[in-house]
């Protein structure tokens, strides 16, 4: 997705990766107050989006 992105705008790239990262970052967080209010996606449905690609 990020690759895809970066073909039409580098910016565009850079933003989606910062998001993906603080995402990835905080899902690894021991922190069940921010799992539970801020990421409500399912595990298994955010790892389908790190892993999406269109090749």
């Amino acid at each position: 997705m990020i690759e895809q992105a970066a073909k039409h705008c580098m910016t565009s790239a850079f933003l989606l990766w910062c998001h993906f990262a603080v995402i990835a970052t905080l899902r690894l967080s021991n922190n069940s107050f921010i799992k539970q209010t801020m990421l409500p996606l399912p595990q298994e449905k955010f790892l389908q989006i790190l892993a999406y690609r269109t090749d």
